[in-house]
């Protein structure tokens, strides 16, 4: 039987004979119960599945109709409801009366012998309507576990993750469709514990059933990134999460969790590391590049400056040698025109120019081995003074 949304506690009332109907109706009323009174067994079904606390029913009035749609709408009834029933029966109880065979059919039934007492009445009412309430609270907290599974299960698909459960004891595994899809299967493939284990690659299989039989025997969480090779022989990585469940003696009874495929994020770090790799010898080749050129740049400029050296030693040895060829002219020309005084300036000279090159000799050999250079010239030493 399908209830609207209204926590409807009227009671209806059918007893078409006599003046049964007004009586409960009126006690009822001066109790502060609503009630509604039906003429026909059409009119009580419709009023029962527009919502009712409970039926009062007189026996009579079963008997001689067809109570078939009642039993249909009884039968009909959600997990949550069970619609008690009042059925006003005659003198003798219930035991004597032909209706009382119908009590295992209408379910809820409690038995009320005529004439009743309005007290009794006001009590199975009362007792009735209480009952309804519990199922009414009971409905609610129903609709609020759907409607959280119904909010877990649209996270779960937002979040692309598939849910499963297994049965410690038996393994028995339950999955969703994600969880298949996870798993390389479509919705109706069938998908059991073994059908699991043949789908994990089997370098990690080892390693993912000792994980999962950890977790059964400690309860510890299970938590484990392995490879599956679905049906097209592709390899695929999956996350697979679960908590256990304890029963009554903390023994785990079952484990629950999600499943979600990594295969994108794996491929991703897959070619990062390789693109990591692929920087480093890119870095490394770049820094001997660097190296390579700084070394040619030293070599260049160390040959810059010996150049340059070279040209100043050069321009010096040319005034040096000058001074002395000058000198060893002039005595010669002396020489020649009989000349052979006053030579010792002249020879003077020449020895000086020529202890100035010697003296820049040194000096080069000197720098050659890294040697400090002593800044003052040798002319200053006096002449003649390294050749004697």
């Amino acid at each position: 039987m399908s209830i609207p949304g209204q926590l409807s506690e009227r009671a209806i009332i059918f007893a078409p004979r006599g003046r049964d109907n007004q009586i409960a109706q009126r006690i009822l009323d001066e109790a502060g119960f609503p009630a509604a009174v039906v003429s026909d067994l059409t009119a009580l079904v419709k009023e029962l599945a527009a919502g009712a606390g409970l039926a009062i029913i007189a026996d009579e009035a079963l008997q001689n109709g067809d109570i078939n749609p009642l039993l249909d709408l009884l039968s009909q009834q959600p997990a949550w409801s069970d619609l008690p029933i009042v059925l006003l029966t005659h003198h003798g109880g219930p035991e004597h009366n032909l209706s009382a065979r119908l009590g295992t059919l209408l379910g809820n039934v409690t038995f009320l012998e005529r004439p009743f007492h309005p007290v009794t009445l006001v009590s199975l009412v009362t007792t009735a309507v209480r009952g309804r309430r519990r199922q009414y609270e009971a409905r609610g907290r129903i609709e609020d576990l759907h409607e959280s599974e119904r909010s877990l299960q649209n996270a779960l698909k937002a979040g692309r993750l598939g849910s499963w459960q297994l049965q410690a004891e038996n393994l028995k595994l339950n999955c969703s469709a994600i969880t298949k899809a996870h798993f390389g299967l479509d919705e109706q493939a069938e998908f059991n514990y073994g059908d699991w284990l043949s789908i994990v690659y089997s370098e990690d299989q080892p390693r993912m059933q000792s994980a999962l039989q950890r977790s059964l025997d400690s309860g510890v969480d299970f938590i484990i990134e392995y490879r599956n090779v679905w049906p097209d022989g592709s390899l695929n990585w999956v996350d697979v999460r679960a908590r256990a469940i304890r029963n009554n003696h903390d023994m785990v009874s079952s484990m629950a969790g999600v499943t979600s495929d990594i295969t994108e994020r794996k491929q991703a770090e897959s070619q990062l590391r390789r693109l990591n790799e692929t920087l480093e010898q890119q870095v490394e080749e770049r820094t001997a590049q660097l190296r390579h050129k700084e070394e040619v740049l030293r070599q260049s400029q160390k040959m810059e400056a010996v150049g340059q050296l070279t040209g100043g030693i050069a321009h010096d040895f040319n005034n040096m040698l000058t001074g002395i060829i000058g000198s060893l002219e002039l005595i010669r020309r002396r020489v020649a025109r009989g000349q052979v005084q006053e030579l010792e300036g002249l020879i003077d000279l020449g020895v000086t120019s020529a202890n100035r090159a010697a003296d820049l000799t040194h000096r080069l050999l000197a720098f050659s081995r890294r040697q400090s250079l002593d800044s003052k010239p040798g002319a200053h030493e006096p002449p003649g003074q390294r050749y004697e």
